[in-house]
C-alpha cells in the first residue's frame, strides 16, 4: 500500500510485499533507475513484481540476459510463484546465516 511505514517489508505494484532485506541488497540499483531511495520507493508503492525478479541474482548457471528474457515470459501468477520461490530461498539463507552465527558464538564461549 503506498505510504506504508512498515519498515520491515517493501510492498509490490502488483499487490503484496517482500521482506526489506531482500530488496536492500538492490538498493543502489533501484535509486540509479528510480532515482529514489528504496524508503521513497517504498512510499510510493514500490515497484513491479517483475522488475523485482529481474534485479535478483540469476538461477546458478543461467545467463543474466536469459534470466531476463525468461522473466519477461512469465504471466503474473508465474511471476509470484518464481517470487515466493526467491523468498522461501532467502529465509533459509538467513536461517542458516543465524544459525551458523549462533554455532560459531556457541564455540567462542566454549573456548
Amino acid at each position: 500500500m503506498p505510504g506504508s511505514a512498515d519498515v520491515t517489508s517493501f510492498p509490490l505494484r502488483e499487490g503484496g510485499s517482500v521482506p526489506r532485506d531482500l530488496v536492500a541488497p538492490l538498493a543502489d540499483v533501484l535509486a540509479r533507475g528510480h532515482g529514489a531511495t528504496v524508503h521513497v520507493l517504498a512510499r510510493r508503492g514500490g515497484i513491479s513484481v517483475f522488475e523485482l525478479l529481474m534485479l535478483l541474482p540469476p538461477p546458478e548457471g543461467v545467463d543474466v540476459s536469459a534470466h531476463r528474457r525468461a522473466v519477461c515470459d512469465l504471466t503474473l501468477s508465474q511471476a509470484f510463484h518464481a517470487l515466493a520461490t526467491e523468498i522461501t530461498a532467502f529465509h533459509k539463507r538467513k536461517e542458516a546465516d543465524a544459525e551458523a552465527a549462533m554455532l560459531a558464538m556457541m564455540e567462542e564461549g566454549a573456548v
